[in-house]
């Protein structure tokens, strides 16, 4: 089939989709992590609780002797007015005494012998009821001046509580994680911090059917051979490299949230460990390895095939980003990222680093496009004379969406992409597989970009609660240059389908279809089917 007989309806099958409302609601599961979250009512009211806490715990021994001061004072105070009581009634009973001892006559000598002692007891007790009295004050106004000055300080220490919670936040460094907000994580011993384990174990049967891909375990269209070279072996392979580990750690700062995400794979050389993902992430900055800017993670078709879809930007590389607030809807993601020239029969030199601003637009949390630009400086030296070193500035658009469709179901969903660019080929999933495609050098040594097209088109279905499938069409096309050999790579183009069941949510069993075509620059075709079976077991 003429290539142009089969764009044209493949664009107006794009058009007629971007016409759509686009949404890129993420996938369950999916590790986009764009910008820290804000911070809930309910994060503020638990720190608030969390320094009262802090706040008793500190004040807690001087509030039990205050209590048990005053519980001493009380049972004093009891004591000392039983004892009052006992003093008025003995002066009461002197008072008396000493009444009836004026009125009598003089008695004999024994009588007055024994009144003089009487009066003489009642003087004594008197004065030390008195001494008794004066004690009692003098301790009675000690210990309320002790209560006063206790209790002052406790009121003001109540009433400053705001400012001293204040200073507490500024001289410490962290505080509690909530558990509400981190699922699955569990406190790092001796820490305020979380941490989450998490991966999954994906086993793959992969059965070719006609055709080779140059890979046993995974479906490359690009490099189909397409000059007779293919075979009619069936090889098939079964792997378990594809299983994945991750660890993610987070701890709430005064200033922010602090994140830090690392993960891998054992697709490396002989299923050896593969770093995918390693970053830091404080409020709005990130940095370290992740997925590029100039990729839509968010809006990503649901595959069995470790490779994926030929025409979608996927590149997971180290970058500074940096993601401001912009307004309610809206998300600014702006980006540095490092830059590797993938130049044929050239050697690329990174110089600069490749420089992506994104913008996302979000309508009533229902759907969303994301468009994303990219320029890159682009330098290399002519592997046929290393005198030669030539530099061209690159660039690229990428414009991508995820909408639901109701007709069926609320989870069924259309997802677009198209990017396009020159020098763009290192983003782009299939050529950045076979490797060279940014640019090439001519014969003269002058270094010439490609400029590359890719897209695809993928649509969801929910069958039931525990099935679903997803189709999905893709294209790639590089204008070729006349000076370029006639093997050189010019499009390719795939199709797959699926049917997923998960038993349970943590389990993804399922099979795929693909088919593909590659073609070169003079005409030269081949393609190649492929079908694979996996499980998958996330933890």
């Amino acid at each position: 089939m003429n290539f142009k007989q089969f764009l044209q309806p493949c664009l107006t099958i794009l058009l007629i989709a971007l016409a759509v409302p686009l949404s890129v609601t993420a996938q369950e599961g999916s590790s986009e992590l764009d910008g820290p979250p804000a911070l809930t009512t309910s994060e503020l009211t638990f720190m608030l609780r969390q320094q009262e806490k802090r706040f008793e715990a500190r004040f807690k021994e001087q509030a039990e002797a205050l209590a048990a001061q005053r519980q001493l004072i009380d049972e004093q105070k009891a004591a000392l007015e039983t004892q009052s009581e006992s003093i008025e009634a003995l002066q009461v009973q002197v008072k008396s005494i000493g009444t009836t001892a004026t009125a009598q006559p003089t008695g004999t000598q024994d009588q007055q012998k024994e009144l003089a002692a009487q009066r003489e007891a009642i003087t004594t007790q008197t004065a030390a009821i008195q001494a008794l009295q004066t004690q009692f004050d003098q301790f009675s106004q000690q210990q309320q001046q002790t209560l006063s000055e206790a209790d002052q300080q406790i009121r003001a220490r109540l009433e400053s509580l705001e400012g001293t919670m204040t200073d507490l936040t500024e001289q410490e460094t962290t505080s509690t994680y909530d558990a509400s907000e981190f699922p699955g994580a569990f406190q790092v011993p001796g820490t305020s911090a979380a941490l989450r384990i998490g991966g999954f174990v994906k086993a793959n049967v992969v059965q070719g059917l006609d055709g080779v891909v140059g890979s046993r375990d995974r479906f490359i269209v690009g490099t189909i051979p397409t000059r007779g070279a293919t075979t009619s072996d069936q090889e098939a392979t079964l792997t378990a490299s594809q299983s994945r580990v991750n660890f993610e750690y987070r701890q709430d700062t005064e200033r922010g949230q602090l994140r830090a995400f690392i993960e891998g794979d054992f697709a490396g050389s002989g299923d050896t460990y593969r770093l995918r993902h390693a970053f830091g992430q404080f409020r709005d900055i990130l940095a370290g390895k992740y997925w590029t800017n100039f990729m839509d993670a968010s809006s990503v078709p649901e595959e069995i095939d470790f490779e994926g879809v030929n025409g979608r930007v996927t590149v997971r590389q180290p970058q500074i980003r940096y993601f401001p607030e912009l307004g309610k809807g809206w998300n600014l993601i702006l980006t540095v990222e490092d830059t590797s020239a993938e130049i044929t029969e050239g050697s690329g030199i990174s110089a600069v680093p490749d420089f992506i601003a994104s913008v996302r637009r979000t309508v009533r949390d229902e759907w969303n496009v994301k468009f994303a630009a990219l320029v890159r400086s682009l330098e290399a030296r002519w592997t046929i004379d290393d005198t030669f070193k030539d530099d061209e500035i690159g660039w690229g658009f990428s414009l991508t969406g995820r909408r639901s469709v109701r007709w069926w179901d609320p989870r069924d969903s259309v997802t677009v992409q198209l990017n396009y660019g020159e020098g763009i080929g290192r983003y782009v999933n299939d050529t950045n597989t076979v490797g060279g495609l940014d640019g090439v050098f001519d014969a003269n040594g002058n270094l010439k970009l490609l400029p590359i097209f890719g897209g695809f088109v993928s649509f969801q279905k929910y069958w039931t609660d525990r099935f679903r499938s997803t189709a999905i069409l893709s294209l790639v096309d590089i204008d070729n240059y006349d000076f370029q050999p006639g093997d050189a790579y010019s499009r390719t183009l795939r199709f797959s389908t699926n049917l997923i069941w998960s038993p349970v949510p943590a389990i993804d069993i399922g099979g795929e279809l693909m088919f593909g075509t590659r073609e070169d620059r003079d005409g030269g075709e081949g393609d190649a089917s492929q079908f694979q079976l996996a499980a998958r077991y996330r933890f």
